[in-house]
C-alpha cells in the first residue's frame, strides 16, 4: 500500500518540480495564505468542571475516587462488588472536607459518570448525568454513613495509587501525504498510574469494621505513565516520542524506565533513546506562545525511535519520582507522539526525522519549515488560535479535488478507548480499509463536527 503511494509520490514530485515557478499554490506554503482545511479539530474528549462533594460524612476525611463511563459495580456472592476489569477515565482526591472542584476532561460519549470509592466513610458509589455544563455530584443525606468509636493514638505515612485509562492514540505516518485513513499506522494505548504520600490514621467504626482515616499534607510524589504501541505492516520507521506536561513546581528526583517486549510477562529496565529533557517547540514561522507553553520549551521523553524493532505490541513505562519539597497534588499529563524516519524520500534529505501529532498540537523545533501546508497539508505555522494553540497538521480541504479529504485528520486521540475498542483497527483484514468504514458511525461524527455518533469507536 505505502511502496504504490511512494511511487505516486514521486510521479506527483516530478509533475510539480516543472509547475513550481507558479501554476499551482497547493505545493508551496505562504504564510500570508490561508488554505481551506477542516477547522474541526477531531477532539472526542470534553472538559468539564467536576464539583464533587461528600457533605455528609461523619468522619471528614480526604476521599480518593475514581470515575467510570459506565457502572463499575457487579453483584457476586459478597453482593455488590467493583468489577475490576472496568478502567476509569479519571482517577482523583478530594480535600480534607471532602470536596473536589478542579477540570477533567471526559470522553464526549458520556452522558452520565459513576464515581466510586472505597472510603468506608462516604457513600460509595455517587451518579451524576453529563451536560454541556458543569458536572454536580453529591452525597445521599439518607445514607447510613459510619462514625469512629474509637481512634488510634498513632498517625502513619502512607501511599495510595490509583490508576486511570488515557486513552488511545492513533497516527497515519504518510504526513503531508494523503494516507489510507486506516489509523493502524501506529496506534497507542495508555494508562497512569498517580501515586499520592499523605498521613493515615486506624479507627474502629460504630458498624464493626475497622477503617482508614487519611488526612495531613497530600502530595503526588510519584506517577508513572504505561503505553502500549501498535505498528501496522507498512508503517514507516515509527518512534514513540511523549510530551510530558509537569505541574508547575514540580522537580523531578529520579526517573526510572522499562520495557516488557510481545511475549514477556516481567517487565525490564531499559534506556529509552532520550530521557525526559526540554526541546524547543516549533517557531521558525513566529513566537513561542503555542499550546500555553509561554517559555517555548516542552519536556519530551523519547521512548524508542522504532516501535517496530522493539515489536508490535510493545509495552514502554516511565515512572517519575518528585522531591517531597515541591510536589502538589496536581496531576501529571502525558501526550504521546511519533517520530517517522525513513519516510518519504524529501525528508531524508532535510531532517533526520519528522513527527506526527494531533490536530492543533505544536511539534518540536525539528520540523522542516517547507512542508507546511503542502500536499494534503493545510497547517498554519505562522498562526495561533484564540486557545493560544498552534495550528498545525490541519487537513486540506479543496471543491472538486476529491483526495483532499478533509474528514481525516493526520492523528486521533480516542478518549476512553480499551484494547478491545481498537481491536478492529489492528486487525489485518482491516489493513488499508478507511476508519470511516470500520467504524459505522464515524462520517456523521465528522460530518456533524462531533455532535453525533460520539461513540463511534466504541465496541458493541
Amino acid at each position: 500500500m505505502k511502496h504504490a503511494a511512494f511511487f505516486q509520490y514521486l510521479l506527483a514530485s516530478f509533475i510539480l518540480m516543472g509547475c513550481l515557478t507558479g501554476c499551482d499554490d497547493r505545493y508551496r506554503y505562504n504564510p500570508e495564505w490561508k488554505r481551506p482545511h477542516n477547522e474541526f479539530n477531531f477532539s472526542t474528549e470534553r472538559p468539564h468542571l467536576l464539583r464533587l462533594e461528600y457533605s455528609h460524612m461523619q468522619m471528614k476525611n480526604i476521599v480518593f475516587f475514581r470515575v467510570y463511563d459506565q457502572n463499575p459495580l457487579k453483584n457476586d456472592h459478597n453482593g455488590a462488588v467493583l468489577d475490576k476489569t472496568l478502567e476509569p477515565i479519571f482517577v482523583g482526591a478530594t480535600n480534607i472536607k471532602g470536596i473536589f472542584d478542579e477540570k477533567i476532561s471526559i470522553p464526549s460519549f458520556v452522558n452520565k459518570i459513576y464515581i466510586y470509592t472505597d472510603n468506608r466513610f462516604a457513600q460509595q458509589l455517587i451518579v451524576a448525568p453529563v451536560g454541556d455544563g458543569d458536572i454536580y455530584a453529591s452525597d445521599n443525606s439518607n445514607e447510613d454513613y459510619a462514625k469512629a468509636v474509637s481512634v488510634d493514638d498513632i498517625t502513619r505515612d502512607t501511599i495510595v495509587s490509583l490508576s486511570e485509562n488515557i486513552g488511545a492514540y492513533c497516527f497515519e505516518d504518510t504526513w503531508p501525504n494523503e494516507g489510507d485513513y486506516d489509523f493502524n499506522d501506529v496506534v497507542v494505548k495508555g494508562t497512569q498510574t498517580t501515586h499520592w504520600a499523605l498521613s493515615r490514621t486506624s479507627v474502629k467504626t460504630d458498624q464493626g469494621f475497622s477503617a482508614m482515616l487519611f488526612s495531613g499534607s497530600m502530595k503526588v510524589y510519584q506517577v508513572e505513565a504505561t503505553f502500549k504501541a501498535f505498528v501496522g505492516k507498512d508503517s514507516y520507521q515509527d518512534g514513540l516520542y511523549c510530551y510530558v506536561d509537569l505541574p508547575g513546581g514540580m522537580v523531578v528526583d529520579k526517573e526510572s524506565y522499562y520495557i516488557r517486549k510481545p511475549g514477556e510477562t516481567e517487565w525490564s529496565e531499559y534506556e529509552p533513546a532520550n530521557r525526559l529533557h526540554t526541546e524547543e517547540l516549533y517557531h521558525k514561522h513566529g513566537g513561542f506562545k503555542y499550546n500555553g507553553h509561554g517559555t517555548g520549551l516542552a519536556h519530551v521523553i523519547w521512548f524508542t525511535t522504532s516501535i517496530a524493532n522493539d515489536g508490535s505490541g510493545c509495552e514502554y513505562r516511565v515512572v517519575l519520582n518528585y522531591a517531597y519539597s515541591r510536589t502538589s497534588i496536581q496531576k501529571t499529563n502525558f501526550r504521546p507522539f511519533i517520530s517517522v524516519r525513513e519516510g518519504f524520500i524529501p525528508y531524508s534529505y532535510d531532517v533526520p526525522y519528522y513527527e506526527v501529532h494531533l490536530p492543533y498540537e505544536t511539534p518540536t523545533q525539528v520540523m522542516p519549515q517547507k512542508y507546511w501546508s503542502t500536499a494534503y497539508d493545510a497547517s498554519l505555522p505562522a498562526s495561533i488560535t484564540s486557545k493560544d494553540e498552534g495550528c498545525f497538521y490541519l487537513r486540506a480541504y479543496e471543491k472538486g479535488h476529491a483526495p483532499y479529504d478533509a474528514n481525516y485528520p493526520f492523528a486521533m486521540k480516542l478518549c476512553g478507548a480499551t484494547e478491545q475498542d481498537i481491536a478492529p483497527l489492528l486487525s489485518t483484514s482491516n489493513e488499508g480499509v478507511p476508519i470511516s468504514v470500520i467504524c459505522k458511525g464515524y462520517p456523521q461524527w465528522v460530518e456533524s463536527d462531533g455532535i453525533a455518533c460520539t461513540d463511534w469507536y466504541k465496541g458493541e
